[in-house]
Order: C-alpha cells, then structure tokens, then sequence
C-alpha cells in the first residue's frame, strides 16, 4: 500500500468495557466505519491517486481498563468470536479482521481525568499517564508520549472549568494538542463556543463515538468519525497514525451522527444503572 495520499476514516475516542462483546465492537466499528468512508466524494480516492481507505481506531481507555494489553499479550493471532486479533508492526498497534471487512488497525491510548475534572486523551501510546494530575501537565505528557487530544464531555467546559479550558488552549500550541468532539453532544446543538475559540486559534478537531459502559453500547462505536487524507504506511502504524493527527497541513473532517438530547439522556442513565 502506497504511503501517499491515503483516505484514512478513524474514530478517535473509543473504550472497551468488560459489558461489551468484544466481537461485536470490532464488527460495529469496522462496518460503521467502512459506511462512512463513502460520505468521500464519489471517485475522491482513485481521482487522488489514493490508496483504499484505511480504518483506523483509537482506543482512550479509562482507569482500571486495559484491554489493549491484555489482547496484546496474548501469544499470537487470538479468535474473539469470528474477529482475529494480531500483534501490529508496532507495539502500540494491533490489527483487527473481523469476517467481512477489511483490515482494522486499533491503537492503544488512555483517557486521563485530571485534577479540575477535565478530560485529555493520549492517543497512540500505551504510555500509563496518571489521574490527578493539573491540566497542563496532563496535556504535556500526553503529548510527549502520543497525541493529545482536549476532549469535549457534557457540563465539563462550563464556569471555572470553562476557563481552565481556555488557559490551556491560551498556552499550548495547536501543533501540540487537538481538540475531541463526541457523540455525547447533543445532535442540535451549535459548536461549543471554546471549539470555537479553539479553531480561531489554529488547533484542529477530531470525532470520535466515545461509548460509554453500558451493554449495547458497542453498537456505537464508529458511529462518529474522522476522515483525513495522508500519508500512511501500513508498516509502521503508530509512527503514521500520529504524524496524520499532528499534521497541521492536514484538515480532518467529521462525519457520521452525534446522539439526540434524549439518546443520550438515555444513555448516560443507562451507564449508571450498569454500575
């Protein structure tokens, strides 16, 4: 596959959760993802010298989750259900085929909280960054050790987290860390005024379905994505995947569908009920 020109559909805030069929989120995953790969203008990739579109996704995994390890450790290609789940040219990579797809490259990644209560994703990394620590700290390591994202998460961007918000995106420069948006936005409502603050400032966003524990919510995953268009070099994922996402020359695109206000005021009571 060529490095050059790549379509590239990723989702870039997942979880894994031990209510989940695993199988079955590999399958949702590659096939909502694969559906969105064909919102690209007809012709868009053979026009463009492009290779086939690429599925790519990033696991943000909580505290007390590691299921990029454990699938990692397992000696050799391992069956979950009908998916085959292989080690990746790279460590923080593993390569997902589920029946009737194609290949599916997850990468590891973790979802800090930090001391204000704010979400930072380190993407591509299997780097273990601790909770608690002060936002700009967090950001930092996150984007030492992969690609840090800045994610949106309901009530978390108002009042005096708000402008914690705001310092960070005031500090850190946009070739440094990304902005996340979910489907936990509600589907009506307008860009958050900090995305963008943050867009006049030069950083970019990225999409991603950000599932939360609850059965039945791997059927979320993919459903709210990234496409971009870059190099990618399928021998070395990790090194690719994060020079894409960093790559100020390259503008993503969102795609797919964010919940409704009601959706997700039934998923979070959902999620709450499972705990």
């Amino acid at each position: 596959m060529s490095p050059h020109n790549t379509a590239i559909v990723a989702d870039t805030h997942l979880h894994l959760y031990s209510c989940f069929d695993l199988c079955a989120a590999f399958r949702s995953l590659a096939s909502r993802l694969q559906r969105l790969s064909a919102r690209l203008s007809p012709g868009a990739a053979a026009a463009e010298g492009a290779s086939p579109i690429v599925q790519l996704g990033f696991l943000a995994e909580r505290r007390g989750c590691d299921f990029f390890a454990r699938l990692k450790e397992q000696p050799g290609p391992l069956l979950v259900g009908r998916c085959e789940v292989k080690p990746g040219p790279e460590s923080a990579c593993l390569v997902v085929q589920v029946p009737e797809g194609a290949p599916l490259y997850l990468f590891a990644g973790r979802q800090i909280v930090t001391r204000e209560r704010i979400e930072v994703l380190a993407l591509a990394t299997e780097e273990q960054i601790p909770d608690g620590e002060p936002l700009a700290d967090s950001v930092r390591r996150a984007a030492d050790s992969g690609v840090a994202v800045l994610a949106w998460a309901p009530g978390k961007w108002f009042f005096r987290r708000g402008r914690c918000v705001r310092n960070a995106l005031d500090s850190v420069p946009p070739t440094r860390l990304l902005i996340g948006d979910s489907t936990l936005r509600p589907r009506l409502w307008p860009t958050p005024r900090l995305t963008r603050y943050a867009v006049a400032r030069g950083f970019r966003v990225v999409a991603g379905s950000d599932p939360l524990p609850a059965a039945a919510e791997e059927g979320y995953m993919g459903s709210y994505a990234t496409i971009l268009n870059g190099p990618f070099e399928p021998e070395r994922p990790v090194s690719s995947a994060r020079s894409l996402l960093l790559d100020p020359t390259i503008v993503p695109r969102a795609v797919g569908r964010r919940s409704s206000s009601a959706e997700i005021l039934f998923r979070l009571a959902r999620s709450r009920k499972g705990r």
